[in-house]
């Protein structure tokens, strides 16, 4: 299992550019989630480190071999990378043993070779079932079980879990990681799915009009991100204008810790950090709305700010499905928010 670096990729179809002098690094052993909206060129990028697509300029290495970059595209069989599809693609007329062996060297080695790897994703025992007998999961599973079997040097997984129904989808991604680690793969996973990159992988990659705007461990990408993009872009965010002075900000929630800055800007508070109550102390608020999720509620509310203008915030309520429209409450910020300047 091998590093993989990005660096400068460029590519465009026609005159649409999709990647503009990307880069991205991976660190031997880790899962990398590349995070984005439709459009942002993560799959282009998955493409053409598979060796599916040829870049316009940049490179890619594996384990420091160059296998694409001025002059240099070494095919997709020579790359020894595992690809995991969206919906698993297992070929129909094969069981889950053969899908799993398939290129493998025959004789008792594959089918060692092939139980393993069936019972590192948790189906021992499925190898003569055929895919159509499978579920969606355990197909999904199979595909990484395929993947891992060459005992490649990067598994690229695309999108896989986009076609499995919500329940099912955090059971297979935990167990698809838990796979991975134990086999000590080093992994690209892309998606436009905020939980599963956050929930999943080691690195985060936000990846933003073709380029990684942020790379870094999960924790940090939702509590410290790069910009206002980053924020609003991986979780839930309330968005205030603010002026920061002496590690505090003043915005319409009150004054606010705040990491770093000073001036005029905005402040990024999560849903979570905003407390609801019904004391003194706090900012007076009205209840407008709710929805309601089970586990929690998504509180709209309306403060004043500085000027005596109406502004929405949303506050996250647990344990319930939040007070009653029409409301006056009042909202207290829990721990520090992030502040970023205005552009000069």
């Amino acid at each position: 299992m091998s590093e993989l670096v990005v660096t400068g990729l460029v590519k465009s179809f026609g005159a649409t550019p999709v990647l503009r002098g990307l880069d991205l690094t991976v660190p031997q052993g880790a899962l990398v989630a590349v995070l984005g909206p439709s459009g942002c060129g993560k799959t282009t990028l998955l493409r053409i480190v598979a060796g599916f697509e040829v870049a316009d300029a940049g490179s890619v290495t594996i384990g420091g071999r160059t296998v694409a970059g001025p002059g240099i595209h070494l095919p997709p069989e020579r790359r020894r990378i595992g690809v995991v599809p969206q919906e698993g693609a297992l070929f129909p007329h094969l069981s889950v043993a053969g899908n799993v062996g398939f290129g493998l060297p025959r004789g008792a080695q594959r089918r060692a070779r092939v139980a393993e790897m069936l019972e590192l994703v948790g189906l021992a025992g499925y190898g003569d079932r055929m895919p159509h007998e499978l579920s969606g999961g355990q197909q999904q599973r199979v595909a990484v079980a395929r993947a891992l079997a060459p005992r490649p040097a990067l598994v690229l997984l695309d999108e896989p879990f986009s076609a499995l129904d919500t329940g099912l989808r955090a059971t297979i991604r935990e167990d698809v990681r838990t796979a991975l680690h134990i086999a000590s793969a080093t992994a690209v996973i892309v998606t436009h799915d905020q939980q599963e990159a956050l929930s999943m992988a080691d690195l985060v990659a936000v990846v933003r009009d073709g380029r990684v705007v942020q790379s870094a461990i999960p924790a940090d990408v939702y509590s410290a991100p790069r910009d206002v993009g980053v924020a609003t872009f991986v979780g839930d965010a309330v968005v205030l204008g603010a002026t920061a002075r002496d590690g505090f900000a003043e915005c319409a929630l009150g004054r606010l810790p705040v990491r770093t800055g000073e001036g005029a800007g905005t402040v990024v508070i999560r849903p979570e950090q905003i407390v609801i109550g019904a004391s003194a102390g706090g900012v007076p608020a009205r209840v407008t709305g709710s929805v309601f999720y089970g586990h929690d509620a998504m509180v709209r509310l309306t403060v004043e700010d500085a000027r005596g203008a109406p502004t929405e915030v949303l506050a996250r309520f647990q344990g319930g499905d939040g007070p009653r429209e029409d409301t006056g409450v009042t909202l207290t910020v829990a721990g520090e928010v992030a502040f970023f300047p205005a552009a000069s």
